[in-house]
Protein backbone atom coordinates (compact mmCIF):
# COMPACT_ATOMS: atom_id res chain seq x y z
CA UNK A 1 0.00 0.00 0.00
CA UNK A 2 1.45 3.40 -1.05
CA UNK A 3 2.17 5.98 1.69
CA UNK A 4 0.39 9.27 1.48
CA UNK A 5 2.78 12.16 0.44
CA UNK A 6 1.49 15.16 2.36
CA UNK A 7 4.31 17.51 1.20
CA UNK A 8 3.33 17.04 -2.41
CA UNK A 9 -0.31 17.67 -1.60
CA UNK A 10 0.60 20.88 0.22
CA UNK A 11 2.44 22.27 -2.84
CA UNK A 12 -0.73 21.74 -4.90
CA UNK A 13 -2.59 24.03 -2.54
CA UNK A 14 0.14 26.67 -2.46
CA UNK A 15 0.36 27.29 -6.22
CA UNK A 16 -3.19 28.52 -6.77
CA UNK A 17 -2.84 30.75 -3.77
CA UNK A 18 0.27 32.47 -5.21
CA UNK A 19 -1.35 32.87 -8.61
CA UNK A 20 -4.26 34.69 -6.97
CA UNK A 21 -1.77 37.10 -5.37
CA UNK A 22 -0.19 37.90 -8.73
CA UNK A 23 -3.54 38.53 -10.39
CA UNK A 24 -4.58 40.86 -7.62
CA UNK A 25 -1.32 42.78 -7.85
CA UNK A 26 -1.67 43.31 -11.63
CA UNK A 27 -5.16 44.64 -11.20
CA UNK A 28 -3.88 47.20 -8.70
CA UNK A 29 -0.99 48.20 -11.02
CA UNK A 30 1.78 47.17 -8.72
CA UNK A 31 4.54 44.70 -9.02
CA UNK A 32 3.87 41.43 -7.29
CA UNK A 33 6.25 40.67 -4.49
CA UNK A 34 9.20 38.54 -5.37
CA UNK A 35 9.05 35.08 -4.01
CA UNK A 36 11.12 34.71 -0.88
CA UNK A 37 13.44 31.82 -0.36
CA UNK A 38 12.00 29.08 1.66
CA UNK A 39 12.83 29.63 5.33
CA UNK A 40 11.17 29.21 8.68
CA UNK A 41 8.59 31.92 9.39
CA UNK A 42 7.38 33.17 12.70
CA UNK A 43 3.93 33.80 11.18
CA UNK A 44 1.64 30.80 11.27
CA UNK A 45 0.54 29.59 7.90
CA UNK A 46 -2.89 28.32 7.10
CA UNK A 47 -2.57 24.65 6.60
CA UNK A 48 -5.54 22.86 5.16
CA UNK A 49 -5.31 19.31 6.28
CA UNK A 50 -6.79 16.98 3.74
CA UNK A 51 -9.11 14.35 4.97
CA UNK A 52 -7.31 11.23 5.96
CA UNK A 53 -8.23 7.98 4.43
CA UNK A 54 -11.41 6.68 5.93
CA UNK A 55 -12.57 10.14 7.08
CA UNK A 56 -15.95 9.76 5.43
CA UNK A 57 -16.53 6.59 7.38
CA UNK A 58 -15.66 8.38 10.62
CA UNK A 59 -18.23 11.07 9.87
CA UNK A 60 -20.79 8.41 9.07
CA UNK A 61 -19.99 6.69 12.35
CA UNK A 62 -20.59 9.89 14.30
CA UNK A 63 -23.93 10.32 12.58
CA UNK A 64 -24.90 6.77 13.53
CA UNK A 65 -23.93 7.40 17.15
CA UNK A 66 -26.09 10.53 17.22
CA UNK A 67 -28.98 8.57 15.80
CA UNK A 68 -28.59 5.85 18.43
CA UNK A 69 -28.43 8.34 21.26
CA UNK A 70 -31.58 10.09 20.06
CA UNK A 71 -29.93 12.85 18.09
CA UNK A 72 -31.11 15.45 20.58
CA UNK A 73 -27.97 17.52 20.95
CA UNK A 74 -28.42 19.90 18.06
CA UNK A 75 -32.20 20.31 18.41
CA UNK A 76 -31.76 21.09 22.10
CA UNK A 77 -29.20 23.77 21.32
CA UNK A 78 -31.43 25.24 18.63
CA UNK A 79 -34.53 25.18 20.84
CA UNK A 80 -32.66 26.58 23.80
CA UNK A 81 -31.45 29.43 21.67
CA UNK A 82 -34.97 30.03 20.38
CA UNK A 83 -36.51 30.02 23.88
CA UNK A 84 -33.78 32.31 25.13
CA UNK A 85 -34.32 34.67 22.22
CA UNK A 86 -38.08 34.66 22.86
CA UNK A 87 -37.59 35.39 26.54
CA UNK A 88 -35.12 38.13 25.74
CA UNK A 89 -37.54 39.77 23.34
CA UNK A 90 -40.38 39.62 25.91
CA UNK A 91 -38.54 40.70 29.01
CA UNK A 92 -35.92 42.98 27.45
CA UNK A 93 -32.11 42.71 27.65
CA UNK A 94 -29.66 45.46 28.42
CA UNK A 95 -27.03 46.15 25.79
CA UNK A 96 -23.55 47.58 26.35
CA UNK A 97 -24.99 51.06 26.90
CA UNK A 98 -27.30 49.86 29.65
CA UNK A 99 -30.47 50.31 27.59
CA UNK A 100 -33.06 47.68 27.01
CA UNK A 101 -32.81 46.17 23.57
CA UNK A 102 -36.34 44.86 23.46
CA UNK A 103 -39.51 44.07 25.36
CA UNK A 104 -39.58 46.78 27.96
CA UNK A 105 -41.71 44.75 30.42
CA UNK A 106 -40.64 43.16 33.67
CA UNK A 107 -38.98 39.75 33.38
CA UNK A 108 -41.50 36.96 33.88
CA UNK A 109 -40.87 34.46 36.67
CA UNK A 110 -39.09 31.35 35.53
CA UNK A 111 -41.67 28.99 37.12
CA UNK A 112 -44.75 30.69 35.67
CA UNK A 113 -45.05 28.41 32.67
CA UNK A 114 -43.98 25.33 34.63
CA UNK A 115 -46.70 25.76 37.26
CA UNK A 116 -49.38 25.71 34.57
CA UNK A 117 -48.60 22.15 33.57
CA UNK A 118 -50.69 19.25 34.78
CA UNK A 119 -47.68 17.59 36.36
CA UNK A 120 -47.36 20.53 38.76
CA UNK A 121 -51.01 20.56 39.85
CA UNK A 122 -50.10 19.03 43.21
CA UNK A 123 -47.63 21.85 43.88
CA UNK A 124 -50.22 24.43 42.81
CA UNK A 125 -52.78 22.92 45.19
CA UNK A 126 -50.19 22.90 47.96
CA UNK A 127 -49.59 26.60 47.35
CA UNK A 128 -53.34 27.21 47.67
CA UNK A 129 -53.43 25.33 50.96
CA UNK A 130 -50.57 27.40 52.31
CA UNK A 131 -52.03 30.69 51.11
CA UNK A 132 -55.46 30.11 52.65
CA UNK A 133 -54.49 28.06 55.72
CA UNK A 134 -55.90 30.73 58.04
CA UNK A 135 -59.25 30.70 56.22
CA UNK A 136 -60.08 27.22 57.57
CA UNK A 137 -61.16 26.26 61.07
CA UNK A 138 -62.89 23.63 63.18
CA UNK A 139 -66.22 24.53 64.80
CA UNK A 140 -66.80 23.27 68.33
CA UNK A 141 -69.75 23.16 70.70
CA UNK A 142 -69.10 24.10 74.33
CA UNK A 143 -71.11 24.26 77.51
CA UNK A 144 -70.37 25.72 80.95
CA UNK A 145 -71.99 24.34 84.08
CA UNK A 146 -72.91 26.20 87.25
CA UNK A 147 -69.49 25.47 88.73
CA UNK A 148 -67.71 27.15 85.83
CA UNK A 149 -66.43 23.94 84.25
CA UNK A 150 -66.35 23.95 80.45
CA UNK A 151 -66.92 20.89 78.28
CA UNK A 152 -66.34 21.09 74.54
CA UNK A 153 -66.37 18.87 71.48
CA UNK A 154 -65.54 19.30 67.80
CA UNK A 155 -68.24 18.94 65.17
CA UNK A 156 -66.89 19.74 61.69
CA UNK A 157 -64.89 21.97 59.35
CA UNK A 158 -65.76 25.53 58.32
CA UNK A 159 -64.09 28.00 55.95
CA UNK A 160 -64.28 31.74 55.48
CA UNK A 161 -65.58 33.27 52.25
CA UNK A 162 -66.04 36.77 53.70
CA UNK A 163 -64.53 38.59 56.69
CA UNK A 164 -67.39 37.52 59.00
CA UNK A 165 -68.96 34.60 57.09
CA UNK A 166 -67.99 30.94 57.28
CA UNK A 167 -69.46 28.21 55.09
CA UNK A 168 -70.07 24.61 56.14
CA UNK A 169 -72.59 21.80 55.69
CA UNK A 170 -76.15 22.03 56.93
CA UNK A 171 -75.63 18.72 58.69
CA UNK A 172 -72.68 20.28 60.56
CA UNK A 173 -74.97 23.09 61.76
CA UNK A 174 -77.47 20.48 62.88
CA UNK A 175 -74.61 18.57 64.48
CA UNK A 176 -74.04 21.58 66.72
CA UNK A 177 -77.73 21.56 67.62
CA UNK A 178 -77.68 17.80 68.26
CA UNK A 179 -74.66 18.13 70.56
CA UNK A 180 -76.48 20.76 72.60
CA UNK A 181 -79.78 18.86 72.64
CA UNK A 182 -78.13 15.61 73.69
CA UNK A 183 -76.40 17.36 76.55
CA UNK A 184 -79.60 19.15 77.62
CA UNK A 185 -81.77 16.04 77.38
CA UNK A 186 -79.28 13.96 79.30
CA UNK A 187 -79.11 16.49 82.12
CA UNK A 188 -82.89 16.98 82.15
CA UNK A 189 -83.41 13.22 82.37
CA UNK A 190 -80.94 12.90 85.23
CA UNK A 191 -82.54 15.76 87.17
CA UNK A 192 -86.01 14.41 86.48
CA UNK A 193 -85.10 10.98 87.82
CA UNK A 194 -83.63 12.64 90.91
CA UNK A 195 -86.90 14.54 91.27
CA UNK A 196 -88.92 11.31 91.04
CA UNK A 197 -86.81 9.66 93.71
CA UNK A 198 -87.08 12.75 95.91
CA UNK A 199 -90.88 12.76 95.56
CA UNK A 200 -91.04 9.13 96.54
CA UNK A 201 -88.87 9.85 99.56
CA UNK A 202 -91.01 12.83 100.58
CA UNK A 203 -94.18 10.76 100.31
CA UNK A 204 -92.75 8.21 102.70
CA UNK A 205 -91.95 10.81 105.36
CA UNK A 206 -95.33 12.62 105.10
CA UNK A 207 -97.39 9.47 105.67
CA UNK A 208 -98.92 9.20 109.18
CA UNK A 209 -97.95 6.55 111.67
CA UNK A 210 -101.08 4.53 111.08
CA UNK A 211 -99.92 3.89 107.56
CA UNK A 212 -96.25 3.42 108.49
CA UNK A 213 -96.23 -0.30 107.94
CA UNK A 214 -98.02 0.01 104.61
CA UNK A 215 -95.79 2.85 103.53
CA UNK A 216 -92.73 0.93 104.58
CA UNK A 217 -93.94 -2.04 102.60
CA UNK A 218 -94.50 0.14 99.55
CA UNK A 219 -91.07 1.70 99.95
CA UNK A 220 -89.43 -1.71 100.18
CA UNK A 221 -91.44 -2.80 97.18
CA UNK A 222 -90.34 0.28 95.22
CA UNK A 223 -86.74 -0.34 96.22
CA UNK A 224 -87.01 -3.97 95.25
CA UNK A 225 -88.47 -2.91 91.91
CA UNK A 226 -85.48 -0.67 91.32
CA UNK A 227 -83.13 -3.45 92.36
CA UNK A 228 -84.90 -5.92 90.12
CA UNK A 229 -84.72 -3.42 87.26
CA UNK A 230 -80.99 -3.20 87.78
CA UNK A 231 -80.80 -6.96 87.98
CA UNK A 232 -82.72 -7.29 84.74
CA UNK A 233 -80.25 -4.93 83.10
CA UNK A 234 -77.38 -7.01 84.39
CA UNK A 235 -78.83 -10.02 82.64
CA UNK A 236 -79.71 -8.10 79.50
CA UNK A 237 -77.35 -7.49 76.55
CA UNK A 238 -77.12 -3.83 77.59
CA UNK A 239 -75.01 -4.78 80.60
CA UNK A 240 -71.61 -4.23 79.02
CA UNK A 241 -68.56 -2.21 79.91
CA UNK A 242 -70.07 0.80 78.18
CA UNK A 243 -71.19 2.60 81.35
CA UNK A 244 -72.81 5.46 79.45
CA UNK A 245 -75.11 3.18 77.48
CA UNK A 246 -76.01 1.31 80.65
CA UNK A 247 -76.89 4.46 82.54
CA UNK A 248 -78.92 5.83 79.63
CA UNK A 249 -80.91 2.62 79.44
CA UNK A 250 -81.67 2.79 83.15
CA UNK A 251 -82.85 6.41 82.95
CA UNK A 252 -85.01 5.67 79.91
CA UNK A 253 -86.72 2.79 81.67
CA UNK A 254 -87.41 4.86 84.80
CA UNK A 255 -88.89 7.72 82.77
CA UNK A 256 -91.10 5.36 80.82
CA UNK A 257 -92.47 3.85 84.01
CA UNK A 258 -93.21 7.29 85.46
CA UNK A 259 -94.90 8.42 82.23
CA UNK A 260 -97.25 5.42 82.35
CA UNK A 261 -98.08 6.32 85.95
CA UNK A 262 -98.83 10.07 85.59
CA UNK A 263 -99.81 10.34 81.92
CA UNK A 264 -98.39 12.20 78.92
CA UNK A 265 -99.70 15.67 79.79
CA UNK A 266 -98.28 15.75 83.32
CA UNK A 267 -95.04 14.21 82.14
CA UNK A 268 -94.60 16.82 79.37
CA UNK A 269 -95.30 19.73 81.74
CA UNK A 270 -92.89 18.49 84.38
CA UNK A 271 -90.17 17.82 81.81
CA UNK A 272 -90.47 21.40 80.50
CA UNK A 273 -90.14 22.70 84.05
CA UNK A 274 -87.07 20.57 84.57
CA UNK A 275 -85.53 21.77 81.30
CA UNK A 276 -86.07 25.39 82.31
CA UNK A 277 -84.35 24.67 85.62
CA UNK A 278 -81.42 22.97 83.88
CA UNK A 279 -80.82 25.83 81.44
CA UNK A 280 -80.98 28.36 84.24
CA UNK A 281 -79.05 26.64 87.01
CA UNK A 282 -77.22 23.58 85.69
CA UNK A 283 -76.01 24.61 82.22
CA UNK A 284 -76.34 28.39 82.34
CA UNK A 285 -74.21 29.01 79.27
CA UNK A 286 -73.44 27.29 75.95
CA UNK A 287 -72.32 28.30 72.49
CA UNK A 288 -70.13 27.59 69.48
CA UNK A 289 -66.63 28.73 68.61
CA UNK A 290 -64.46 28.48 65.50
CA UNK A 291 -60.80 27.66 66.11
CA UNK A 292 -58.67 28.84 63.17
CA UNK A 293 -56.11 26.49 61.64
CA UNK A 294 -52.50 27.07 62.78
CA UNK A 295 -53.50 30.14 64.73
CA UNK A 296 -54.50 31.22 68.22
CA UNK A 297 -57.63 32.88 66.85
CA UNK A 298 -60.92 31.85 68.47
CA UNK A 299 -64.04 33.28 66.83
CA UNK A 300 -67.44 33.24 68.57
CA UNK A 301 -70.35 32.17 66.37
CA UNK A 302 -73.28 34.56 66.75
CA UNK A 303 -75.85 33.19 64.26
CA UNK A 304 -76.71 30.30 61.93
CA UNK A 305 -78.39 30.09 58.52
CA UNK A 306 -79.29 26.77 56.88
CA UNK A 307 -80.37 26.32 53.27
CA UNK A 308 -84.20 26.34 53.32
CA UNK A 309 -84.40 23.28 51.04
CA UNK A 310 -82.05 21.11 53.10
CA UNK A 311 -83.57 17.71 53.89
CA UNK A 312 -81.69 15.68 56.49
CA UNK A 313 -83.48 12.50 55.43
CA UNK A 314 -81.75 12.61 52.06
CA UNK A 315 -78.33 12.39 53.70
CA UNK A 316 -75.72 13.95 51.38
CA UNK A 317 -77.94 14.22 48.30
CA UNK A 318 -79.54 17.54 49.13
CA UNK A 319 -78.77 21.26 49.52
CA UNK A 320 -76.34 20.52 52.34
CA UNK A 321 -74.96 24.03 52.98
CA UNK A 322 -75.09 26.52 55.84
CA UNK A 323 -73.55 29.84 56.85
CA UNK A 324 -72.17 30.75 60.28
CA UNK A 325 -71.70 34.41 61.13
CA UNK A 326 -68.92 35.27 63.58
CA UNK A 327 -68.42 38.22 65.86
CA UNK A 328 -64.75 38.77 64.95
CA UNK A 329 -63.65 39.44 61.38
CA UNK A 330 -60.80 37.63 59.64
CA UNK A 331 -58.32 38.89 57.07
CA UNK A 332 -57.96 35.69 55.03
CA UNK A 333 -60.83 34.09 53.15
CA UNK A 334 -61.29 31.92 50.06
CA UNK A 335 -62.51 33.22 46.70
CA UNK A 336 -65.52 31.39 45.29
CA UNK A 337 -65.34 30.12 41.72
CA UNK A 338 -67.45 32.03 39.20
CA UNK A 339 -70.18 30.36 37.18
CA UNK A 340 -67.95 29.90 34.13
CA UNK A 341 -65.53 27.76 36.16
CA UNK A 342 -68.37 25.90 37.90
CA UNK A 343 -70.09 25.10 34.61
CA UNK A 344 -66.81 23.70 33.24
CA UNK A 345 -66.18 21.24 36.08
CA UNK A 346 -65.53 17.76 34.71
CA UNK A 347 -64.04 14.39 35.55
CA UNK A 348 -60.29 14.31 35.94
CA UNK A 349 -59.84 17.88 37.17
CA UNK A 350 -57.36 18.09 40.07
CA UNK A 351 -58.80 19.35 43.35
CA UNK A 352 -57.84 19.45 47.00
CA UNK A 353 -59.41 20.05 50.40
CA UNK A 354 -58.22 21.43 53.72
CA UNK A 355 -60.08 20.25 56.82
CA UNK A 356 -60.18 18.27 60.04
CA UNK A 357 -60.95 14.57 59.45
CA UNK A 358 -60.86 12.69 62.77
CA UNK A 359 -63.35 9.81 62.97
CA UNK A 360 -61.64 6.44 63.62
CA UNK A 361 -58.20 7.96 63.15
CA UNK A 362 -55.32 7.38 65.54
CA UNK A 363 -53.89 10.35 67.37
CA UNK A 364 -54.32 11.91 70.78
CA UNK A 365 -57.51 9.90 71.27
CA UNK A 366 -59.81 7.49 69.47
CA UNK A 367 -61.23 10.25 67.26
CA UNK A 368 -58.59 12.95 67.33
CA UNK A 369 -56.41 13.57 64.31
CA UNK A 370 -55.43 16.97 65.69
CA UNK A 371 -55.03 18.87 68.94
CA UNK A 372 -58.28 20.68 69.65
CA UNK A 373 -56.40 23.35 71.63
CA UNK A 374 -54.09 24.10 68.68
CA UNK A 375 -55.68 22.58 65.55
CA UNK A 376 -53.64 21.92 62.41
CA UNK A 377 -55.68 21.00 59.35
CA UNK A 378 -55.09 18.01 57.10
CA UNK A 379 -54.81 18.50 53.34
CA UNK A 380 -55.65 15.90 50.71
CA UNK A 381 -55.55 16.05 46.90
CA UNK A 382 -57.33 14.07 44.21
CA UNK A 383 -59.57 14.54 41.20
CA UNK A 384 -63.21 15.06 40.37
CA UNK A 385 -64.65 11.69 39.34
CA UNK A 386 -68.15 12.69 38.21
CA UNK A 387 -70.43 15.74 37.94
CA UNK A 388 -74.16 14.96 38.16
CA UNK A 389 -77.35 15.95 39.90
CA UNK A 390 -78.40 14.35 43.20
CA UNK A 391 -79.88 11.41 41.31
CA UNK A 392 -76.60 10.70 39.48
CA UNK A 393 -78.03 11.95 36.17
CA UNK A 394 -76.76 14.65 33.85
CA UNK A 395 -79.13 17.53 34.49
CA UNK A 396 -77.05 20.08 32.61
CA UNK A 397 -74.81 22.76 34.05
CA UNK A 398 -77.68 24.41 35.90
CA UNK A 399 -78.63 21.24 37.78
CA UNK A 400 -75.41 19.24 38.30
CA UNK A 401 -74.86 20.10 41.96
CA UNK A 402 -73.41 16.74 43.04
CA UNK A 403 -69.61 16.71 42.72
CA UNK A 404 -68.11 13.26 43.22
CA UNK A 405 -64.39 12.91 43.93
CA UNK A 406 -61.71 10.54 45.25
CA UNK A 407 -60.40 12.71 48.10
CA UNK A 408 -59.51 10.52 51.14
CA UNK A 409 -61.68 11.54 54.09
CA UNK A 410 -63.60 10.50 57.18
CA UNK A 411 -65.90 12.11 59.75
CA UNK A 412 -64.82 15.59 60.79
CA UNK A 413 -63.95 16.67 57.24
CA UNK A 414 -67.57 17.59 56.53
CA UNK A 415 -67.85 21.20 55.43
CA UNK A 416 -64.29 21.41 54.08
CA UNK A 417 -63.67 23.58 51.00
CA UNK A 418 -62.91 21.68 47.78
CA UNK A 419 -60.75 24.02 45.70
CA UNK A 420 -59.11 23.98 42.26
CA UNK A 421 -55.54 24.86 41.27
CA UNK A 422 -56.51 28.53 40.98
CA UNK A 423 -57.42 28.65 44.67
CA UNK A 424 -61.16 28.96 43.97
CA UNK A 425 -63.63 26.93 46.02
CA UNK A 426 -65.81 24.84 43.70
CA UNK A 427 -67.67 22.65 46.22
CA UNK A 428 -68.22 21.79 49.88
CA UNK A 429 -67.18 18.31 50.95
CA UNK A 430 -70.19 16.65 52.57
CA UNK A 431 -69.89 12.87 52.61
CA UNK A 432 -68.37 9.59 51.55
CA UNK A 433 -69.22 5.92 51.23
CA UNK A 434 -68.83 4.32 54.66
CA UNK A 435 -68.92 0.77 56.01
CA UNK A 436 -71.12 0.26 59.07
CA UNK A 437 -70.00 -2.62 61.27
CA UNK A 438 -71.26 -3.86 64.68
CA UNK A 439 -69.61 -2.35 67.73
CA UNK A 440 -68.11 -4.59 70.43
CA UNK A 441 -66.58 -3.97 73.82
CA UNK A 442 -63.09 -5.07 74.86
CA UNK A 443 -64.36 -8.53 75.81
CA UNK A 444 -65.95 -9.07 72.42
CA UNK A 445 -69.54 -8.54 73.58
CA UNK A 446 -71.84 -6.52 71.28
CA UNK A 447 -72.86 -3.07 72.49
CA UNK A 448 -76.58 -2.30 72.38
CA UNK A 449 -78.42 1.03 72.39
CA UNK A 450 -81.42 1.97 74.54
CA UNK A 451 -83.78 0.33 72.02
CA UNK A 452 -81.98 -2.98 72.25
CA UNK A 453 -80.36 -2.70 68.82
CA UNK A 454 -76.69 -3.38 68.22
CA UNK A 455 -74.73 -0.17 67.86
CA UNK A 456 -72.80 0.22 64.65
CA UNK A 457 -69.70 2.25 63.89
CA UNK A 458 -68.51 3.70 60.58
CA UNK A 459 -65.32 3.10 58.67
CA UNK A 460 -64.28 4.71 55.35
CA UNK A 461 -64.92 2.60 52.26
CA UNK A 462 -61.84 1.66 50.25
CA UNK A 463 -63.62 2.60 47.02
CA UNK A 464 -62.82 6.25 47.85
CA UNK A 465 -65.90 7.70 46.22
CA UNK A 466 -66.76 10.88 48.09
CA UNK A 467 -69.37 13.56 47.62
CA UNK A 468 -69.51 17.33 47.53
CA UNK A 469 -72.14 19.96 46.79
CA UNK A 470 -71.41 22.72 44.30
CA UNK A 471 -70.50 25.94 46.03
CA UNK A 472 -73.09 28.16 44.31
CA UNK A 473 -75.77 26.52 46.49
CA UNK A 474 -74.65 29.07 49.08
CA UNK A 475 -76.51 31.67 47.02
CA UNK A 476 -79.76 30.04 48.17
CA UNK A 477 -79.03 30.59 51.86
CA UNK A 478 -81.05 33.79 52.08
CA UNK A 479 -83.30 33.04 55.05
CA UNK A 480 -83.16 34.93 58.34
CA UNK A 481 -80.23 34.21 60.64
CA UNK A 482 -81.00 32.45 63.94
CA UNK A 483 -79.08 33.52 67.06
CA UNK A 484 -76.73 30.74 68.10
CA UNK A 485 -78.14 30.20 71.60
CA UNK A 486 -81.68 29.93 70.25
CA UNK A 487 -80.46 27.52 67.56
CA UNK A 488 -78.82 25.28 70.16
CA UNK A 489 -81.52 25.25 72.81
CA UNK A 490 -84.64 24.87 70.66
CA UNK A 491 -85.51 21.57 69.03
Amino acid sequence: MNEYNWRKEREQYKVPFRKEQEVAARQEGSTPPAPQPSQPSIQPQQVITPPSKGGIWKVAGIVVIFALLGGIGIPKIINHGKVKADNDSESGIQDATGKHSGGGGKPKPHLASTRKSVSDSAMMLADVGEKYKHAVGVVIFWEKNSEGNVKKGDVGTVWAFAPDKFATNAHVAYGLKDSAQNSIQKMVAQKFVEKIERLEKDNVHTDNKTKADATKSKTVSAQSNRVSMKSDESDSPSDVEDATAKENAKIAKTLKAYQEKVGDEVMSRQMDETKEYVLKHVIPDMGCTILINQSDMSLPVISVQVHPKYEAAKDVFTQDVAILTVGTKVNTYFPIADMENLYNLKSGMPVGFLGFPSERLSGLGDNENYNIDAPIATMQTGIITAVTDFYFKDAGVSGNYCIRHNLPLTGGASGSPIFNTKGQVVALLNGSNMLRVPNFDKKGNPIFDADGKIKRIRYPNAAMVGFGVRVDLLDGVNNAAIPIKKWLQEK
